[in-house]
């Protein structure tokens, strides 16, 4: 075991490369951390579908204001919270024991977590207890900064952010034959990316504004007042606001006219401070002169890759299924047969994955193929739903860093009126698309 010792990254509030670095890492470790997930569980045969599609063993707003993704439940008479338990001591190390297992966290970016289970009993019954931990710059302490709960014999599950001492996740798990939670995938993404909090402040240190032409540093404000009267949105209400959510996204207001076409927007972007605290990185500002159109096209079950296909050109393809309990599909794969460096293997084409809240919606589905098959471009895309799965929020991997596409929903409709397009924060470029249909 060795000393952690880490030094204090200077970590710089403006520039395009901390921005694209910033998107690509969420965006890779969000998907990476699920695919090492699934092959770190062993696959149940009753749950795969070969090739012919045949089961093969059956064992088993309005306004500006989005639907929030799940958090915890407004009601919480519905979920009886148990707490953090009072019997755990919290220890601090210096060093990271051999067993503990890396894993990357948006929250606490550049930093690393890692993350421990640990089993004990309470007065609500034994639990377990799977923690996050970070290394405190100044001292070099490993402590824990967040742990997630589950209690099986309620199945009641729990995250808390335990610098803070506040519950982030609450929710009466969906159960398994073998009495483990259904959604365990879910609850693992929130417990490293979810908690974050609404917009408190107007304005977060000066703003880097991208300029309509995407030069980066087209200017500099010290205040959103002060990037708004210069924009000619002075005093103006947003068109659209998002908070930062409990995926880690950025949060964002936008302005726009619709009678001009013409928009500005701030893309805030966090960091953990070494303290836990959360504390803005960056704020970037960003301006557009007219509107695309297009039509919303959007099946999340469509599985094919972009421009269509799925692989089966490739020799020894294979497809394969994987349905939870309840009939809904959690994974799509194929495969087939490809040159490396090394020799011929089977390689990925295609992966599809999703994910689902406790009340039976969709809340995320991971999308992948193979770069040696299509472009880079888009080869990962990252979609979440709102509780009426309505698509809310997309993350594009592109070469550069990534895409984000925010869906604006207007007057309660169950389709979107407006797409807001950004590059990396808005740094690259601004579209605003309005849907004919």
């Amino acid at each position: 075991m060795n000393q952690v010792l880490w030094k204090k990254d200077s970590i710089s509030l403006i520039g395009r490369v901390s921005a694209v670095m910033l998107s690509m890492l969420f965006l890779m470790s969000a998907l990476s951390g699920c695919a090492i997930n699934e092959k770190e569980t062993e696959t149940n045969p009753s749950e795969e579908v070969g090739q012919s599609g045949e089961v093969e063993q059956s064992g088993m707003e309005e306004g500006t204001a989005d639907v929030p993704l799940q958090g915890i439940p407004e009601d919480l008479a519905d979920v009886i919270l148990h707490g953090i338990p009072e019997d755990l001591v919290d220890i601090t190390f210096q060093e990271i024991p051999e067993e503990w297992e890396r894993v990357n966290s948006f929250l606490i970016y550049p930093l690393r977590a890692y993350r421990a289970p640990e089993e004990s009993g309470g007065v609500y019954g034994n639990y377990r207890r799977t923690s996050l931990y970070t290394v405190l710059q100044d001292t070099g302490e490993i402590v824990r900064f967040r742990s997630m709960f589950f209690w099986p014999e309620d199945g009641i599950v729990e995250i808390w952010d335990e610098m803070q001492d506040e519950p982030i996740f609450a929710s009466k798990a969906i159960l398994k034959e073998d009495g483990e939670p259904e959604n365990g995938d879910y609850y693992d993404h929130i417990l490293r990316y979810g908690g974050w909090p609404e917009i408190s402040c107007d304005v977060f240190g000066k703003i880097v504004y991208a300029g309509e032409d995407d030069s980066l540093h087209g200017a500099e404000y010290a205040g959103k007042e002060e990037f708004l009267e210069a924009m000619g949105f002075a005093g103006e209400e947003p068109f659209y606001a998002r908070d930062g959510d409990m995926w880690g996204h950025s949060a964002l207001e936008l302005y726009y006219d619709e009678s001009s076409g013409r928009g500005c927007g701030l893309s805030y972007a966090y960091n953990m401070s070494y303290e836990g605290e959360l504390m803005p990185k960056a704020v970037y500002g960003w301006s557009f002169d007219h509107v695309g159109h297009g039509e919303f096209v959007h099946d999340p079950y469509l599985l094919e890759m972009i421009g269509g296909g799925t692989g089966k050109s490739f020799q020894d393809y294979t497809e394969t299924y994987q349905y939870r309990a309840d009939g809904r599909l959690r994974r799509f794969l194929t495969e087939g047969m490809m040159d490396h460096e090394s020799g011929a293997a089977m390689t990925t084409l295609l992966e599809l994955r999703y994910e689902y809240r406790d009340g039976g919606s969709l809340a995320v589905r991971y999308y992948h193929h193979n770069h040696l098959v299509r472009s880079s471009t888009d080869m990962i895309i990252n979609s979440y739903y709102d509780e009426q799965e309505r698509l809310m929020y997309e993350n594009h991997y592109i070469t550069h860093g990534s895409v984000e596409h925010y869906y604006i929903y207007r007057n309660g409709s169950s389709r979107p009126a407006y797409c807001l397009i950004l590059d990396s924060y808005g740094t690259y470029g601004v579209r605003l698309i309005e849907y004919e249909n």
